[in-house]
């Protein structure tokens, strides 16, 4: 059967009409954060400024990467132009600090003073190449310049390397190796030969030669007191030479 109820409203109708509505007084607005700014005016607004130029470090695609690096480079430079150099550390004076941080003052006052006494002792001329410098003596300077001019040698010399170089020869020889059992014998004979340095020798007028070789004596005072036996040995042997000669010639002399 029919519905005898009255025709039921529409949801829009529903919400639309003024009984659908909410009737409560409205609500005030939130308020706003405490360190926020009021909205500027449309008056008030700055305009928009040039949009900014794309930086090297902005994500996407770079297909211009050389132009760019050079511009940033130029800006870098630029900038590094335009500081003064004092504030870079230019002409400041070396801070030593030790592990922790802290200055060192009395290793400051060292290098100083050694740098005055190296000064004073350049322009006096003499005594500034014996002065040992700080952190080493002499012998450690003998040593280091001794190194860079063997460095410099073997630098000048060709790549190849044979068995019959003096220099590689002379340090193979000089090499002390442990167990070596000629060892003592060539350190007594360079004993012996060093020994044999530092003996006086003859320097008069040149004595007559003898068979052997053997110099005269630092104390000879030049007179001969032999028999005259090396005398006549050495005249015999060249007499024999030369008769030996007038052989040669006078067997070759009708060819």
């Amino acid at each position: 059967s029919p519905d005898p109820s009255p025709p039921r409203r529409a949801r829009h109708e529903r919400s639309t009409s003024p009984a659908g509505r909410d009737a409560s007084p409205p609500r005030r607005p939130p308020p706003p954060p405490p360190n926020s700014r009021p909205p500027a005016a449309p008056s008030e607004r700055e305009p928009p400024g040039p949009t900014p130029a794309r930086t090297f470090s902005a994500p996407g695609l770079h297909t211009n990467v050389q132009s760019e690096v050079a511009a940033i480079q130029a800006e870098r430079d630029a900038a590094l132009r335009a500081t003064d150099a004092t504030t870079l550390g230019a002409g400041a004076e070396t801070v030593y600090r030790d592990k922790h941080g802290r200055k060192l003052d009395y290793l400051t006052e060292v290098v100083k003073g050694q740098d005055g006494s190296a000064a004073a002792a350049g322009a006096g001329g003499k005594g500034a190449s014996n002065a040992p410098s700080w952190g080493g003596g002499l012998k450690q300077e003998q040593e280091q310049a001794q190194r860079a001019a063997y460095a410099q040698r073997e630098a000048a010399k060709p790549f190849a390397r044979y068995a019959d170089d003096a220099d590689l020869d002379d340090r193979l020889r000089h090499t002390n190796r442990w167990g070596d059992p000629l060892a003592g014998r060539l350190n007594s004979d360079k004993a012996k030969a060093a020994a044999a340095a530092l003996r006086p020798k003859y320097t008069g007028p040149a004595p007559p030669p003898n068979r052997f070789g053997q110099q005269a004596g630092h104390r000879w005072d030049g007179v001969d007191r032999s028999n005259g036996f090396e005398r006549d040995f050495f005249k015999m042997q060249t007499n024999a030479n030369l008769r030996k000669d007038e052989a040669y010639k006078w067997s070759t002399e009708d060819m």
